[in-house]
Parts: C-alpha cells; sequence; structure tokens
C-alpha cells in the first residue's frame, strides 16, 4: 500500500511538471501578444471604411473604424506598462521629431480654422494614429510586426472574397471596365491596397530563410494575386509590382547596380507624371484622363478634382485650410454634382497636403519624407545584407512616394499604408547610416552565398622539426 501511495505521488508530480511545461509561457511572448493584437486591430480599421451592410452604423459606418482605432490605443498604452521598448529602440530622432511637428502643426492649424466640430475629431484621431505607430515601433520586434500584419491581412482578404462570391450585393460594385469587388471595404482601391500589401508581406515572409512553413504564406500570395486582380485598382498593381522588385532586389542582389537600375525606375515613374501635369502639345487633356499618342489613360475623373484642389490651395498657400479641407468645402457643391459623387480626397497626397496644412506643413512632412528616403537609398545601395527591418523601411518609404500620386494617404486617419511609414520613420533611426546599429550582422531576409567555404587551418602544437615521432606498428 505505501508503494503504491508512493507511486502514485510521483506520478502526479511528474504529471504536473509536464503540465507547466506544456502551458509555460515566456513573459516576452505573453507581453507582445496585447501590442500585436493591436496591430491587426489597426489593420481593420486603418484599411478603408466598412460597407455600410456589414456596420451597426447606418448613418456613419466611419464609426466603426474609430472605435476600434481608439482601442488599440488604449491596448499599446497598457502594453507600454507591461513591456519595455525593445533591445534596438533608440530616442526619437530627427525625423520622428519633424514628424511629430507636422501632426502637431496640422492640429493647431485645424483648431484654429476648422467650422465642423467633425474635423476637430478627425483631427485627433489623425495624431492617435502617429502616436500608436510611435508606439508600435519602440514595442514590438521586426518579426512581430510582420506576423500580426500577416494574419490580420489574411483574414482581411479570405473574408472580403467570401463575401464577394457569397454576398455580391455587398462585396461587389459595377465599375465602368466591370464588376469590381470590395469585400469588406465600400471601394475596391481599399480592398486592392490590402490585397496587394499581403501579397507583399507574403513574399517577404517566403524569403526568409528560417521560416519554418512556406505553404500558407504562398497559398496567402496566390489569393492576394487573385483579389488585386478582381478588384480592379490599378494603383494597388503597381504598387505590388513595384514593391516585389524592391524585395527581389533587397533579398537577393547584392550588387548596387541592381539597385541603382531600381531607383532609377521609380524616378522614371515620377518624371512621367511630371510629364503629364506639365501637358505639352503630344498630350491632350481630357476630363476624364489623358489621350497620349493616341492612347487613352483613364484617371477616372482626378483631373477635375486635381484642379479645384489646386485652386483651393491658392486661397490658402501659406497657413492651409485646416484638417479635412475639401470634404467640408461649402463651395465645391457644384463640382460634386458633375462629378456625381462626393469628395472626400483630392486622390493626390500632395495636394492634400498642400490644401490641408499649407507650405508650412508640407516643408515639414517633407523634410521627414527626405531624410527616411534617403535612409531607404542608403540600405538599398550599400553591399550590406539588409535585416527584415530594413527591407520593410526600404519598401515603404520608397512606395510612400508612388501610392500618393493617384491617391491620398498622407492626410488620411484611416490609412495602413501611412501608418506603416510612420512605423518605418521612426524605426529609421537606428540605420540612419544604411548600418543596422545594435542588430545582428548577418541579416535574416537576404541569403547567403551557397559558395563552400575553405577548410579550417589546422595549427601543430610542436615546431616541425620537433615533432614526435609515431610509434611503428
Amino acid at each position: 500500500m505505501r508503494r503504491f501511495r508512493a507511486q502514485l505521488a510521483r506520478s502526479l508530480q511528474q504529471s504536473h511538471g509536464d503540465f507547466r511545461t506544456i502551458f509555460h509561457i515566456p513573459r516576452k511572448t505573453l507581453t507582445g501578444l496585447p501590442p500585436q493584437l493591436a496591430v491587426m486591430l489597426l489593420s481593420f480599421a486603418l484599411g478603408g471604411t466598412f460597407a455600410e451592410a456589414l456596420t451597426p452604423f447606418e448613418d456613419d459606418p466611419r464609426l466603426l473604424n474609430y472605435g476600434l482605432l481608439l482601442l488599440a490605443a488604449a491596448l499599446l498604452c497598457f502594453t507600454r506598462l507591461l513591456r519595455r521598448p525593445s533591445r534596438t529602440a533608440r530616442p526619437i530622432g530627427s525625423a520622428g521629431l519633424l514628424l511629430l511637428a507636422f501632426h502637431g502643426y496640422a492640429a493647431l492649424i485645424t483648431f484654429c480654422k476648422a467650422e465642423d466640430p467633425a474635423s476637430l475629431v478627425k483631427v485627433v484621431l489623425f495624431c492617435c494614429v502617429a502616436l500608436c505607430a510611435l508606439q508600435a515601433a519602440r514595442l514590438l520586434e521586426p518579426a512581430e510586426l510582420l506576423a500580426a500584419l500577416f494574419w490580420s491581412l489574411l483574414m482581411i482578404v479570405m473574408a472580403s472574397t467570401v463575401i464577394a462570391v457569397a454576398i455580391p450585393t455587398i462585396g461587389v460594385t459595377p465599375f465602368v471596365r466591370g464588376d469590381a469587388w470590395t469585400g469588406i471595404y465600400g471601394q475596391k482601391n481599399a480592398f486592392g491596397r490590402q490585397a496587394a500589401l499581403l501579397g507583399l508581406l507574403s513574399l517577404l515572409m517566403l524569403l526568409q530563410p528560417q521560416h519554418a512553413s512556406r505553404l500558407i504564406p504562398a497559398a496567402a500570395l496566390f489569393l492576394a494575386i487573385a483579389g488585386l486582380y478582381m478588384s480592379l485598382s490599378r494603383t494597388s498593381l503597381v504598387l505590388f509590382i513595384c514593391g516585389a522588385v524592391v524585395i527581389f532586389v533587397a533579398a537577393y542582389l547584392h550588387r548596387q547596380i541592381w539597385s541603382a537600375g531600381l531607383l532609377g525606375g521609380l524616378a522614371c515613374i515620377m518624371a512621367s507624371e511630371l510629364q503629364f501635369i506639365q501637358a505639352p502639345a503630344s498630350i491632350e487633356i481630357t476630363p476624364y484622363g489623358i489621350v497620349f499618342s493616341d492612347h487613352f489613360i483613364d484617371l477616372t475623373g482626378r483631373i477635375p478634382v486635381w484642379e479645384f484642389s489646386w485652386w483651393l490651395f491658392r486661397q490658402e498657400p501659406l497657413w492651409g485650410s485646416g484638417f479635412d479641407a475639401i470634404w467640408t468645402y461649402a463651395g465645391g457643391s457644384s463640382l460634386y454634382d458633375a462629378l456625381g459623387w462626393r469628395l472626400t480626397d483630392s486622390h493626390n497626397g500632395y495636394l492634400d497636403l498642400l490644401v490641408q496644412t499649407g507650405l508650412i506643413g508640407a516643408l515639414l512632412y517633407g523634410a521627414v519624407l527626405c531624410l527616411t528616403t534617403t535612409t531607404a537609398l542608403r540600405l538599398m545601395l550599400s553591399g550590406h545584407p539588409k535585416s527584415l527591418e530594413q527591407a520593410m523601411i526600404a519598401l515603404f518609404a520608397l512606395l510612400q512616394w508612388l501610392i500618393n500620386l493617384t491617391s491620398s494617404q498622407t492626410t488620411e486617419c484611416l490609412s495602413l499604408w501611412n501608418f506603416l511609414f510612420l512605423v518605418m520613420c521612426f524605426a529609421s533611426t537606428r540605420h540612419r547610416r544604411g548600418v543596422s546599429l545594435g542588430i545582428a550582422r548577418h541579416a535574416k531576409i537576404q541569403h547567403r552565398d551557397t559558395v563552400p567555404r575553405p577548410p579550417r587551418i589546422v595549427v601543430a602544437r610542436h615546431p616541425v622539426h620537433r615533432a614526435p615521432e609515431l610509434a611503428r606498428l
């Protein structure tokens, strides 16, 4: 009987130890869950306005976005009490200080000139997104940020695909070029940008040598390409193609000539946009697009919007008209009636920047953009291997120039692309010279060469002339 009791006690003690081993979660992993959940909530909230049929707020569907944004901000503040900044986090650099100054100026000019109380609420949320980006850059490791974004975007694209196929009255919108998928959002470009971002993050996960399984990222990449095609969003398609080239250069091509060629290609895209704006004799501008060498380039009615935005900027060129000025401008009703839809922004991030914050805000934001882009260029042109964080900085800093040509992301409070750019701006401080500070020398994103190393040199313990003779067998 005593032997049975002793054996039972030993078995219970051993099973209790195994139970503790199985369900033991390290403190670093446990404290990393709230900020990752906050990033996932931000991925849903900042993707775009939800479809009216999917929200309980019929009057203003954006109230659901604002609620998720505030919940994510509360989670990040709670995490700051539990988790210290990451070991690679450094004080806010020049780009971060200029970024905070820009948001402070946007809030100040809005409080001085805004007449609509809704604009004051939006500018507060706009500044809240910047603070969330600061906390995410300081609390999360690059791998944690990538994992949270990947899984949330995968859920978004999967849910949007199911809604578009099963309930086309909600997830599909008739368009000039066909039926465009909108998914859980009310606009095709919002779903297209989410699909493009999922595709780029899937490429980043596929190119990590230490990633355990490649089946899920490969399936997510296929799903993202399918959703991108069905969204009929050409801006999102261009973003995905250019971003894939940036990732490919950062991961595989070690030579600087490839990076220089990539930057030259992006510069050519910018130059072509400026060529369209100048409108020489070979280019004919129409209200719905541009005719270039007998080829029609459809801009879906953006040109009258750009002309109206430029006129609105000239009314207050120095200080700006305040946050959300295009939405609340009363004299734009005639243009709204002519276009058939109400303007939410100028569909150009640089024009929105000039209209809402004037030349002062444009100079502040332009300095931030130039500093972060300089860091990204140094990373791309350096011969050093790129880490995961360095690849993400180069990706979102270079694509920020491109995405704002035909869509407004700089002054949009519900923009996931702008949020990620802000995160990379705060994180670029530790990469200001193009080399990682305090991070491992070998990269996680860039593959090493497969050339075999030379054999290790063996040094004899004794001089050659004094080497002991081996006994013969």
